[in-house]
């Protein structure tokens, strides 16, 4: 048996050998062959050569070349690369612990035939050494963020889930469903996951040690990354017909039924419900963690929640005027395409 371990990458330079170092001393030992592609997205701040000098000293190491820069398309050059009966997809921007890689071969492995996808929980860690950047780390894992999603589910039990982050899976899958749909620059992991699930195969998430995710570290970022994956949420059902989770539209929904209300004696009352209750949420997560820094959240969950209203109203807007063609947005870190 083989393992292929594919990471797409542009301008990683802080995280890169981290995440190549933690994947790879994984490995160390195991009775099987395996290879770790990384397809460099011809990154221009000294990403390349740290990736040259890994790969020299790690035979098994190969680095590729993704001239159209956007991740979707380094995870399909990586799949048509790949050698292994086993595919891991990571992410350069996060660490991984000793087991990741080894446990999830092995749940693989042993999976019945209709596992099309598993991956594990993952913990946020700030993308910057600031209060706001940890604030946005906590909100990422916080229900009254990202709703009852992969990004806060916690189980002591294998579980189905609609999608989840990165994952593992066997190459005939890609056979059977094809390669990542290269026209969502975002999304395409939710847009592959349900086409796994259609097909009638399960994506199952396992409750293991979680690899450590860096969010975003500023509300601009923050908030283009939501409303861009939003978008792309509308945009996967009226290019594609594949149906996303209903529950990603919740946000949208909810500032829709406030702007109906404001001609009613309600107008007042909703967003007064709502302010209110971010604010005990707040507060709460303060005393909670003893942080004073949660206080963000005050900033951060209005944040997220109209960025994710105001990318599916773009979403839904596109769709209705009959465009069928996703978005080609822009990244939404500094260092991202």
């Amino acid at each position: 048996m083989k393992l292929s371990v594919i990471v797409p990458c542009y301008n990683e330079i802080k995280y890169i050998q981290r995440c190549a170092e933690s994947l790879a001393a994984g490995l160390t030992n195991v009775d099987y062959d395996w290879e770790m592609l990384i397809i460099d997205g011809r990154s221009d701040d000294g990403t390349r050569e740290i990736l040259q000098r890994i790969a020299y000293e790690n035979q098994n190491i190969r680095v590729l070349d993704n001239p159209r820069k956007f991740q979707v398309h380094g995870l399909n050059v990586g799949l048509k690369e790949a050698r292994g009966e086993i595919i891991i997809r990571c992410d350069a921007h996060s660490q991984y612990p000793h087991n990741y890689l080894r446990t999830l071969v092995a749940l693989m492995d042993s999976a019945a035939t209709d596992v099309g996808n598993i991956g594990t929980p993952h913990v946020c860690e700030p993308g910057a050494n600031t209060e706001l950047a940890r604030c946005i780390s906590v909100a990422m894992g916080m229900r009254a963020a990202v709703g009852a999603s992969h990004r806060s589910l916690s189980s002591a039990a294998l579980q189905e889930v609609d999608t989840l982050l990165f994952g593992c899976w066997r190459r005939e899958i890609f056979d059977r469903v094809g390669l990542f749909d290269e026209r969502f620059i975002r999304g395409q992991d939710l847009e592959h996951n349900c086409r796994i699930r259609a097909a009638g195969l399960r994506v199952l998430l396992y409750p293991g040690e979680p690899f450590i995710f860096f969010t975003r570290a500023t509300l601009k970022q923050l908030g283009r990354m939501v409303y861009q994956y939003a978008a792309a949420k509308i945009e996967i059902l009226t290019v594609t017909g594949v149906k996303p989770p209903l529950r990603g539209f919740v946000p949208f929904c909810f500032f829709l039924v406030m702007l109906l209300l404001l001609a009613t004696p309600l107008a007042l009352a909703l967003p007064l419900v709502y302010v209110t209750a971010i604010g005990v949420i707040s507060i709460h997560k303060v005393v909670q963690l003893r942080d004073r820094a949660m206080l963000n959240l005050i900033r951060v969950l209005p944040a997220m929640h109209v960025s994710h209203a105001a990318g599916c109203a773009y979403g839904l807007c596109r769709g209705l005027l009959g465009s069928r063609k996703p978005t080609r947005w822009s990244g939404t870190r500094a260092n991202e395409r």
